[in-house]
């Protein structure tokens, strides 16, 4: 502290420890009072110096730690022997103890590691898709291959969830994969089921369904 208020005017103090060594130092450069915190201060006793500067008259000084008054003084000045307790050392701890530490507990621990996990979908993965075989579909309902109704064809394969009727004058092959056309001299029978030949006095192109009655010629006489 400074009575006048305009600082201690090139009055110093100086901390040392038990060996001599400085350990802070510093002033009031201006005003009445102001309060220095001593970091680098730990456990033990040391003295503390203050030089008279210009005007030693107005200079005060104290020493605290937690509010007690570990040393104080007017003017240029010495206290010794005084000491901080309570602060970390700076003397290096001892060496770690060769005697095992105890077993740990089934308490569980929560590591501060972040985690990735892949979030649950909340839709249900699709069954993949049946391959039907020849002269089958797959039936959207079921998800099962069903075979094709009468008079309808499908080659199979992935995706084929339908059969497909055939052209008039064609039927299916027996294993409905694909559709049949008549050859020549032969027509659908009444169940379009198959080829049957065309009956005496009658006649059919190639891919002509159906026979057809043969034209008699007659000469004229004159």
């Amino acid at each position: 502290m400074d009575s006048y208020g305009d600082g201690w005017n090139n009055a110093v103090y100086t901390i040392t420890d038990s060996n001599g060594e400085a350990q802070a130092t510093g002033t009031l450069y201006s005003g009445s009072s102001e309060v220095d915190e001593l970091c680098d201060i730990f456990n033990g006793c040391y003295n503390i110096t203050v030089s008279a500067g210009s005007y030693p008259q107005e200079v005060s000084w104290k020493v605290t730690q937690g509010g007690a008054v570990k040393a104080e003084g007017d003017g240029a000045e010495t206290a010794s022997g005084w000491c901080i307790d309570g602060l970390p050392t700076s003397t290096p701890t001892t060496a770690p103890s060769s005697v095992p530490t105890i077993a740990p507990t089934s308490v569980p621990t929560i590591s501060m590691e972040p985690t990735i996990s892949a979030a649950p979908s909340s839709s249900p993965t699709p069954a993949p898709t049946p391959e039907c075989s020849e002269g089958s579909f797959l039936n959207t309902s079921s998800h099962e291959c069903q075979g094709c109704p009468g008079g309808r064809v499908s080659a199979g394969g992935p995706g084929k969830t339908s059969c497909s009727e055939c052209p008039k004058g064609q039927f299916p092959n027996s294993d409905q994969s694909e559709c049949r056309v008549c050859g020549a001299g032969q027509e659908i029978n009444s169940d379009d089921t198959d080829c049957v030949d065309c009956t005496a006095g009658r006649y059919s192109s190639a891919k002509i369904p159906f026979c057809t009655e043969c034209v008699v010629s007659r000469a004229r006489n004159r």
